[in-house]
C-alpha cells in the first residue's frame, strides 16, 4: 500500500499532539510535524508536495494569508485539514469560508479522523458531526477542482495512451480498480470519454 505524507502544523497544543499520536501509528502514514512558526519557510524550500497538511484553528488563523498563498502557488492540490478542541471558534468559520478540505471537532475525531483523511484524499470535504450544527449554514469559497494522488498517477499513465491492465502492472493494483477511478474522475469533472478526461485535466493543471 502507498505511503501518504502527512504534514502536521506543530504548535504545541493538546489536539495536535493528541492528533500526531493517533495518525503516528497508522501504518501508511509517513507524518512530519514542522513547527508553526516554520511552516511557511519549509514549504517554500519543498519540492514535493504533501498529500495532506493538518493545522489547529488557531494556528491557520495567525498563518491564514501567507499559507494558502503559498499552497495555492506551490502546491495547489494540497488539501488543508482543521483539528480543533472547539465547535465554537470563529478561526473555524474564517478557515470554512476561505475552502479548506475539512474539519473535526475533537469529540468526534477519535472514531473519524481516519474516515475524515480517507474522505479528503478521495477529493470531498469532510465536516464532522458535531462541527456541522454550527458551520453548514456558512458560505464557503469553491473549492478547487483537484485530483487525489492515486489519480494523478492513473491520470499520467492515461496521458501516455497505457490501457487499465498495464497501469494496473504498473501500480501493483487490479484493473478494476483502475476502472473504478477513472470513472470517478469522468464522474467528478463530468466528461464522458477518457480522451475528455484527458483534454479536461490537462486544461486545468490537475497533474
Amino acid at each position: 500500500m502507498q505511503n501518504i505524507n502527512i504534514a502536521i502544523i506543530d504548535n504545541n497544543t493538546d489536539i495536535i499532539t493528541s492528533t500526531y499520536e493517533k495518525l503516528i501509528s497508522h501504518s501508511t502514514f509517513v507524518i512530519e510535524k514542522i513547527p508553526s512558526l516554520l511552516i511557511e519557510k519549509r514549504l517554500a524550500k519543498r519540492e514535493k508536495a504533501f498529500d495532506l497538511i493538518i493545522a489547529d484553528p488557531c494556528t491557520y488563523c495567525i498563518a491564514n494569508a501567507g499559507l494558502c498563498a503559498l499552497l495555492q502557488e506551490k502546491f495547489p492540490n494540497t488539501p488543508l485539514f482543521i483539528v480543533s478542541n472547539s465547535n465554537h471558534n470563529d478561526c473555524i468559520i474564517t478557515a470554512m469560508r476561505a475552502g479548506i478540505s475539512g474539519v473535526i471537532f475533537r469529540d468526534d475525531y477519535l472514531d473519524d479522523l481516519t474516515k475524515a483523511i480517507d474522505s479528503i484524499l478521495k477529493g470531498k470535504t469532510y465536516v464532522s458531526y458535531s462541527t456541522k450544527a454550527n458551520f453548514t449554514s456558512i458560505p464557503r469559497k469553491k473549492s478547487k477542482l483537484n485530483l487525489t494522488k492515486r489519480e494523478i498517477e492513473i491520470i499520467q499513465f492515461l496521458v501516455k495512451g497505457f490501457t487499465s491492465k498495464q497501469i494496473a502492472e504498473k501500480l501493483f493494483i487490479s484493473s478494476r480498480t483502475v476502472d473504478k477511478h477513472r470513472s470517478n474522475m469522468m464522474e467528478k469533472f463530468k466528461v464522458n470519454s477518457v480522451i475528455e478526461l484527458i483534454n479536461f485535466v490537462q486544461k486545468n493543471n490537475l497533474a
